[in-house]
C-alpha cells in the first residue's frame, strides 16, 4: 500500500499539472505554447482530464485496495486504456489543428 501521503502529495500534483489546464482550455485558455494550435484545445484539455481521471482511479485504488496480484493487473489495465485514449484524442485534436490551419486565409 505505500505512505498514504505520498499519493496524496501525487494526487495534489496532478491537480496542479492536469486537472486546472484541463479545466482551463475547456473554458478557452489558450496555453502560451499553443498560440498557433488553437483547433484541437478543447480536445486537449479532455485528455487532461482523462488522464487527471486516471491518476485519481490509481491513487484510490492503491489506497484502498491490498495490493494483490489482480488489483495490480486491473490498474495496469486501466492505465493502458487511459493510455491509448489519450493517445486517440491527441490525434483528434492534432487532426483538427490541422483542419484549422487549412481553412485559415493565408495572407491578403
Amino acid at each position: 500500500m505505500g505512505n498514504p501521503v505520498v499519493h496524496l502529495v501525487g494526487l495534489s500534483v496532478c491537480v496542479i499539472v492536469l486537472l486546472l489546464p484541463g479545466v482551463a482550455m475547456l473554458r478557452g485558455w489558450v496555453p502560451p505554447g499553443f498560440k498557433k494550435r488553437t483547433g484541437g484545445l478543447r480536445l486537449r484539455g479532455i485528455g487532461c482530464l482523462v488522464w487527471f481521471g486516471f491518476a485519481v482511479i490509481g491513487t484510490v485504488l492503491a489506497l484502498t485496495v491490498d495490493s494483490a496480484d489482480v488489483a495490480n493487473t486491473a490498474w495496469l489495465s486501466l492505465l493502458f486504456l487511459g493510455a491509448a485514449s489519450s493517445f486517440v484524442i491527441a490525434i483528434k485534436a492534432d487532426r483538427a489543428d490541422r483542419r484549422a490551419r487549412r481553412d485559415e486565409p493565408h495572407g491578403e
